[in-house]
C-alpha cells in the first residue's frame, strides 16, 4: 500500500499529508517521495480544527469510533501520522478499494 500505512504493534500506523482550507474534505490519493495519503479538509488549522476534522474524516471513512483514532506525530504540521485502533489488513483494504 505504498508505505502509507504500516504495523505498529497490534495497531495500525497511516501517514497523511492534510491541505486545510478546501472546499470539501476528500481523499486526493498518495502523495509525496515519501509517501502519505493525501487528504483535503475544509477546516483552518485553528486551534486544532483541522485535526479534529481529519479525524472525523478518518472515522467516517475507515468505520472507526473517533475514539480509535490518535495522532501519534506532527500535529502541527501537515504531515501527520495517526494511530489507528484496527486491523492492518481492514485498513488496507478500505484504502485500496478508495484508491
Amino acid at each position: 500500500m505504498n508505505n502509507i500505512i504500516d504495523h505498529y504493534g497490534t495497531l495500525t500506523l497511516l501517514k497523511l499529508y492534510i491541505q486545510p482550507g478546501a472546499n470539501k474534505d476528500e481523499v486526493i490519493g498518495v502523495y509525496g517521495e515519501t509517501p502519505r495519503l493525501k487528504l483535503k479538509i475544509k477546516s483552518r488549522p485553528i486551534d486544532g480544527k483541522a485535526n479534529k476534522r481529519v479525524v472525523s474524516f478518518l472515522s467516517t471513512l475507515l468505520n472507526l469510533k473517533r475514539s480509535d483514532i490518535q495522532i501519534l506525530r506532527s500535529e502541527t504540521s501537515r504531515k501527520k501520522d495517526f494511530i489507528l485502533n484496527a486491523d492492518y489488513e481492514a485498513i488496507e483494504s478500505i484504502l485500496n478499494k478508495i484508491l
